[in-house]
């Protein structure tokens, strides 16, 4: 494969893994060239402004960078910043018809918003109609549809929605909490993937710009889906977000133009699960030793870099299973 270059704008933190800091170590490991204007610009915490920003991306420009084969978002907190975003999507889907845009629509998880509001209706109006790869969580699936997911069939009226009114080619629910249990009784979290071939053509031509309407939703039987079931883990984990969308950028931009969603779902969630297994272990040690002080969100920190050869070549697991819905 050759090297992609990913334009990646969100978060970025000088401690812990989240936003860009989970994100990017991946893409290196798979030789993708990354350049990023994160939203946090010092150690501080300051946070980028929209001058800046636009700066930065202007600088790119200036230095014949701005042509990308993906773009990949998470968090944002400024509505200003959001809508200067759209525009830099906008741009650099005009600058390579090819580039993909990854959108995380970070709002919240487990029924707390954690940025304004006001952020929701931009992403609706401005974010998601030029979204390619859409990757919300259930929670965050639900504010932006108004719907409640409560089991599979609410799941997929979610994402017909999203599908027939936005026009976004693959929609992906990155974790689900829909009561599914393995066979010992352990609670199990489930990633939807919906791909709309019909709709991937359309933005191809660039043909799509507002709601399909009726005729969106019965096509929903085009819609080619795969589920995965994984280990829910009762543990404060931070970044698996950005790590989830991280390597499906990966395999999706890996298997351009040939991509089996079971393979590389089950890639994705087996590389996820051998981070998270680490994490945990390194977690319990640490936990173990009397004489350590080390607070317990710093010790479930994602043990990424010792990760690197299972985000490369990930372990099977036979907790993860796959299935074509």
């Amino acid at each position: 494969m050759e090297s992609k270059r990913v334009l990646s704008v969100q978060s970025h933190v000088v401690h812990g893994y989240v936003g860009n800091k989970s994100a990017v170590f991946p893409l290196q490991v798979f030789l993708f060239s990354i350049y990023y204007p994160s939203e946090y610009a010092h150690c501080t915490g300051q946070v980028l402004s929209l001058k800046h920003l636009e700066s930065i991306y202007d600088s790119l420009k200036q230095n014949r960078s701005a042509n990308y084969d993906a773009l990949l978002t998470g968090y944002v907190g400024d509505p200003d910043f959001l809508i200067q975003l759209a525009k830099i999507a906008m741009e650099t889907k005009s600058a390579n018809p090819h580039c993909r845009f990854y959108c995380d629509p970070v709002i919240g998880d487990n029924g707390h918003i954690y940025v304004p509001e006001e952020l929701i209706p931009i992403y609706r109006e401005k974010i998601l109609p030029i979204s390619d790869v859409l990757l919300p969580n259930q929670f965050e699936a639900e504010l932006l549809t108004g719907c409640k997911i409560t089991d599979e069939d609410s799941t997929f009226h979610c994402i017909d929605l999203l599908h027939s009114t936005y026009g976004i080619p693959t929609v992906i629910f990155s974790s689900t909490d829909l009561l599914f249990e393995d066979k010992q009784g352990f609670r199990q979290l489930a990633t939807y993937i919906s791909y709309r071939p019909d709709l991937a053509e359309l933005r191809k031509c660039g043909r799509f710009s507002g709601d399909l309407g009726q005729k969106g939703r019965a096509l929903s039987v085009l819609a080619q889906r795969v589920r995965a079931l994984f280990p829910k883990l009762e543990v404060p984990f931070f970044g698996t977000g950005d790590l989830f969308s991280s390597l499906t950028l990966i395999y999706f931009e890996k298997h351009d133009g040939n991509l089996d969603m079971m393979k590389a779902l089950y890639k994705i969630q087996c590389t996820m699960h051998a981070v998270l297994k680490r994490t945990v272990e390194y977690a319990e040690n640490l936990s173990s030793d009397p004489t350590n002080m080390m607070q317990k969100s710093d010790r479930y920190e994602l043990r990424l870099i010792q990760s690197a050869k299972d985000i490369l070549d990930p372990p099977d697991f036979a907790s993860v299973q796959v299935t074509s819905l």
